[in-house]
């Protein structure tokens, strides 16, 4: 396991190992749902501020993916970024994601209809994180 990170009202555990990203019943430890890492090891992985979803990244793939933290279903990929990605997260509102990569950009994306409203490119290197000030 690499990360580990509780929901917001502590009754679900997030987990994340290279190839799953597994959501656990804290007070069970019943493991609810995996999400498959496919052919990429798995980089990142967060809870929406409400914990109904969940976002992953890979470590070589270059897309994001929203899924459901109750039916374990993906609900929605983010695709545009051209190199792999080191981090998502979502805003306070859990309305926007923000993902970075090693493609030099930050992205930011309305993730209810996969779409990229912003692209922040001026970096010449890759991006480790970007995070959303609070």
């Amino acid at each position: 396991m690499v990360y580990a990170e509780p929901s917001h009202d502590g009754s679900t555990i997030l987990t994340l190992s290279r190839q799953h990203a597994r959501l656990w019943d804290a007070y069970t430890g019943r493991c609810l749902h995996a999400i498959p890492g496919g052919q990429f090891q798995l980089q990142s992985a967060t809870f929406s501020p409400d914990s109904s979803m969940v976002v992953v990244t890979t470590a070589r793939g270059s897309v994001a993916a929203i899924w459901c933290a109750h039916t374990g279903r993906c609900l929605q990929a983010l695709v545009g970024h051209e190199d792999a990605l080191s981090s998502a997260e979502f805003s306070s509102d859990g309305a926007l994601v923000l993902t970075s990569s090693d493609d030099g950009t930050a992205r930011l994306w309305e993730h209810a209809h996969g779409r990229c409203i912003s692209i922040l490119d001026k970096h010449a290197d890759s991006l480790l994180s970007a995070v959303f000030l609070k």
